[in-house]
């Protein structure tokens, strides 16, 4: 199932905004692994720069990790018939 050249499956790249009360959703799908794993990447990217704008200059809130509470993944999925 994990084989690049199967046709019988595609990549879900999977999110989840809180760990502790949330489920993973798809946020898209790929025919290649590779795609979705750099989907995900743009994602994380994108979310680290809006954290860090949105950390900037807080006292308060800097032990706060990105990322700590949050998940991102790559699942295949099988196609049935």
């Amino acid at each position: 199932m994990e084989d690049e050249n199967n046709k019988d499956c595609v990549y879900a790249f999977l999110y989840c905004s809180c760990i502790h009360e949330s489920s993973y959703a798809t946020v898209s799908l790929h025919y290649s692994k590779q795609g979705a794993i750099n989907a995900m990447n743009n994602h994380k990217f994108e979310a680290q720069r809006k954290f860090d704008i949105m950390m900037s200059g807080d006292k308060v809130r800097s032990s706060i990790k990105f990322g700590e509470f949050e998940s991102w993944m790559v699942e295949p999925i099988d196609i049935l018939p």
